[in-house]
């Protein structure tokens, strides 16, 4: 009965609430606000310890509370209100209680359970700003109380009203946005004891809420004195870290938002960005800090990659200080040891070098083939052109010096490997790239290959790199490769070796393969007068022509009517084509194997050039098109992507050629299996009854197509 008086009061005061609070002195005002939340919050904590609200103990409650009132100070109340409020298992805003926290001072008494700040002996201010990075970084250490239960208890439920969605919720952090935000930083202070996964929350809240203004508060503000002087000293911190990416590659549609983030950009390159990043990530006096800011780098680079204009941010390697900076990360991972510091700088430049180039899934034919930073990613690679002997330097010397071969080439190598094979691949100069590499590396290529033979991920890349230095198709590396090394010779005596277990058989394969395309592709060049005059080939030729159509011919019928044919394996990253899109697994190679017609099979067959298997590899009818193969740069551009303009006439087309040569022209082909392009996982319904279906069904043929054998 209480409650139903009391809620029907609650109407009659907020239709009268202008009234009364127009006839209030402001003290008066401010004391009504005060007693109003005091009286909601103690009920609802009567309501949690579950005893019954009467009309009894509801007027001792409002007695008891206008006499504590009118005994004690503001100050003391707003500590007393705020403290009750926060003590509820389940605090809630209402509407009283907004009132209150928007009165004057309130929010800085409830900011302070979140920053838990500290006395200091002087009473003064930190200045962060005028403190060196070493000693900023030292103070971030400082010791956090994290044993004071009841306190990290306030702070939680601080936290929890701070992160709410309902309209309280907004209207308190709309109306008290700057108090927050400047009280919640202080918890990067050094007196500061405050728990930083409430930080992390409360912060990304309002990065959500008010991108814009946390954009101007944090960067545009003081020169991004938030960020660099409280923010970046706490990288080692996963919430902090966490909240700095929520705010730095945001996902948002509002265009003002995105304006003035691309504005930050520019605002952090003009202060130096990224070379804080180089400076930190090269210092030997505070190693943590050092890999954890590599680790943060890492992070920054991979969320650049997938969100537009985030190029401003390394505008700087595009300047004239780029190829110091490139230079300056080469020397450091030579001048270091076998430690987590280089492999992280080798994964930096691994990302900085791969970055321009999105994922790719085989079943888009829309998706980009250039991502945000593609121009940054080609400029680095052109900049490491000129380091790649350094880097094979140090793949020789960890192999030569490393105790009993012990952890000689481990997978920072094979990163070391890719960014060689992507900064070759767009060198000016290739032949110059190759003169210069040392004279060791070639037999230690052509070692690990035996070595290393049952790591996936090494042959992938090895392969990679082998192609590339076949099409560069200078004499001179070739030669000291294939003949110097005996390498012909050992991968056949490899593969026909079957005691020895390996899983390099299908790389074998696919290079003798390449190497045979290559030949009789180029009857003139070294690699025919090398297999020529090689008798081990010409005696394995039978078996490698024998193994790889048996990889392409039929074995088996496919049965599953709903699902069309997967392709056959052909190596782990066949040949990017420039007449295709950026993938060799795409809309116009997947069709070349399987779910082909029967009359259509006779076209494709074989693995001779003008097959489908020679095409899948990267050798077409012309001798022209694989020149084109060389430089990487040319056959990822927009160039030969759907979304430029002359991307139709970039294509390579035939009329006497049975593969698509465009994915515009894929639909139109009535060999073409839509199926793969437009998958459904649900069957459609057939146009006839199902009994005769499946009547017609037994006097089809049998298939003669197959899934290719995988090695």
């Amino acid at each position: 009965m209480w409650i139903d008086n009391e809620r029907y009061r609650l109407h009659n005061d907020r239709n009268n609430d202008t009234t009364t609070v127009n006839s209030l002195t402001p003290e008066q005002q401010r004391y009504k606000a005060m007693t109003d939340a005091t009286l909601s919050i103690k009920k609802t904590a009567l309501m949690e310890s579950g005893k019954p609200i009467t009309n009894d103990n509801a007027k001792d409650l409002e007695s008891r509370e206008k006499q504590t009132l009118d005994n004690t100070e503001f100050k003391a109340a707003s500590l007393a209100v705020v403290q009750k409020l926060l003590q509820l298992s389940t605090p809630r805003l209402d509407s009283r209680i907004v009132s209150a926290l928007l009165l004057e001072g309130m929010m800085d008494v409830f900011m302070s359970h979140i920053n838990r700040l500290e006395e200091t002996d002087n009473n003064n201010a930190i200045d962060l700003h005028s403190l060196s990075l070493e000693t900023k970084v030292r103070l971030a250490k400082h010791h956090r109380d994290l044993n004071n239960m009841e306190a990290l208890k306030l702070s939680a439920h601080a936290t929890e009203l701070l992160c709410g969605t309902s309209a309280n919720h907004h209207q308190l952090m709309n109306e008290r946005f700057d108090i927050i935000v400047s009280r919640l930083m202080e918890t990067l202070l050094p007196n500061s004891i405050g728990h930083l996964c409430h930080f992390g929350r409360v912060f990304q809240q309002l990065t959500r809420r008010h991108m814009s203004a946390m954009l101007d508060y944090i960067i545009l503000d003081n020169d991004a004195s938030m960020l660099f002087d409280y923010m970046l000293p706490y990288l080692n911190q996963g919430p902090v870290s966490d909240a700095l990416l929520s705010l730095l590659f945001f996902h948002d549609t509002d265009k003002e938002a995105q304006e003035k983030r691309i504005k930050c950009y520019k605002k952090l390159r003009e202060l130096g960005f990224l070379e804080w990043f180089m400076d930190v990530i090269q210092r030997s006096d505070f190693p943590d800090f050092s890999n954890d800011t590599k680790e943060f780098l890492l992070r920054i680079i991979e969320e650049a990659s997938q969100l537009d204009d985030t190029n401003e941010l390394f505008k700087s390697l595009e300047s004239d200080k780029g190829p110091e900076i490139i230079k300056s990360l080469v020397t450091s991972i030579s001048d270091q040891g076998a430690t987590r510091g280089r492999q992280l700088m080798v994964q930096i430049l691994r990302g900085f070098v791969i970055s321009g180039t999105p994922p790719v899934r085989q079943s888009a034919m829309s998706q980009p083939v250039q991502g945000p930073l593609y121009s940054l990613c080609h400029h680095i690679r052109v900049l490491l052109s000129e380091h790649i002997p350094t880097l094979c330097k140090i793949i020789i010397r960890d192999y030569d010096y490393a105790p009993k071969k012990i952890f000689s080439f481990t997978i920072m190598h094979v990163e070391l490997l890719e960014v060689i094979y992507h900064s070759l691949s767009d060198a000016p100069d290739k032949e110059k790239v190759l003169d210069a590499l040392p004279g060791g590396f070639w037999k230690l290529f052509a070692d690990l290959f035996f070595e290393k033979s049952s790591s996936s991920i090494f042959l992938t890349v090895y392969y990679k790199i082998f192609v590339l230095l076949v099409n560069i198709n200078y004499e001179q590396a070739i030669s000291c490769f294939l003949e110097k090394q005996n390498f012909i010779a050992r991968i056949i005596d490899l593969y026909e070796n079957k005691t020895q277990n390996t899983d390099a058989r299908g790389h074998i394969l696919l290079i003798l393969n390449h190497l045979r395309l290559t030949s009789d592709s180029k009857k003139n060049g070294i690699v025919y007068q090398i297999l020529k005059s090689n008798s081990q080939y010409q005696h394995f030729l039978p078996t490698l022509r024998t193994d790889t159509q048996a990889q392409t011919d039929a074995s088996y019928k496919w049965k599953l009517d709903t699902c069309p044919r997967p392709a056959p394996h052909l190596g782990p990253v066949p040949p990017l084509r420039p007449s295709v899109m950026f993938s060799a697994y795409n809309s116009a190679t997947l069709p070349l194997f399987g779910a082909i017609i029967d009359n259509h099979m006779d076209e494709v067959n074989g693995i001779d050039l003008g097959s489908d298997f020679a095409y899948c590899l990267g050798f077409d009818d012309t001798d022209d098109q694989l020149s084109e193969m060389v430089n990487s740069s040319t056959f990822q551009s927009r160039r030969t992507s759907l979304h430029s303009e002359s991307g139709d006439d970039s294509y390579y087309s035939s009329d006497n050629d049975s593969r698509p040569s465009s994915p515009n022209n894929l639909i139109d082909d009535p060999h073409f299996p839509c199926d793969l392009v437009f998958e459904s996982l649900t069957p459609e319904e057939p146009d006839e009854p199902v009994m005769d279906a499946k009547k017609k069904k037994k006097k089809k043929k049998k298939s003669s197509l197959t899934n290719g054998d995988v090695i």
